[in-house]
């Protein structure tokens, strides 16, 4: 690499591991190191983020080698700010399998009530995606109390009366429960105009 690279390494904080493991090139450092001399930011741990978004952005998968790497250099990290972030953009990430996933749930870096939330709304949401709602993803996103989880399950089509009518009752705010109230609203007047075209057809 260039010189200027190298003092880009030292500038911005990259250890080699960035490097060994090509989450960093040469582009990227010239790039921030352009950035940062014409003043766009002086905040050193910006430049860190946004590479560890650029690992993400630019690839669809990684194994559990390349992840193992990524959460190393988040926990050695000096910004705690940067540290969060990375952690949370990895559990976002789409290119997470779902035992890799599951595996982050169970490691005690990832043990913060903040992780643990936004990796059950990830698996909750996949399930979700499914047709077939099951009591246990029902009951799962009734105990979670997430709000964002639960509007997603408001107005899932797999919902049975007796479920809508739960939500209706127990939604974790006023939103989700009114989306369930009027389901339950429309469920009558349906079944109402269906009664009414049965009496018609018999008479």
């Amino acid at each position: 690499m260039e010189k200027s690279s190298w003092f880009a390494m030292d500038l911005f904080k990259y250890n080699q591991v960035w490097l060994e493991h090509n989450f960093l090139d040469e582009e990227t450092l010239q790039e921030q190191l352009n950035a940062y001399k014409a003043g766009q930011d002086s905040n050193l741990e910006h430049y860190r983020y946004l590479a560890f978004r650029k690992v993400l952005q630019t690839r669809s998968a990684m194994s559990n080698e390349q992840i193992a790497h990524y959460i190393m250099l988040a926990q050695v990290d000096d910004d705690a700010g940067v540290k969060q972030a990375a952690l949370c953009d990895l559990i976002d990430w789409g290119g997470l399998r779902i035992e890799q996933l599951e595996r982050l749930s169970q490691n005690p870096l990832f043990a913060l009530p903040l992780f643990q939330k936004r990796i059950l709304r990830k698996q909750l949401f996949a399930l979700l995606k499914k047709p077939q709602l099951t009591p246990d993803t029902f009951n799962c996103c009734i105990a979670s109390m997430d709000t964002v989880v639960q509007k997603s399950l408001a107005k899932h089509l797999g919902l049975t009366r007796s479920q809508i009518e739960i939500l209706a009752e127990k939604g974790a705010n006023r939103s989700i429960r009114n989306i369930a109230k009027a389901r339950l609203q429309n469920n009558l007047s349906d079944t109402r105009v269906e009664a009414k075209e049965n009496l018609k057809i018999q008479s």
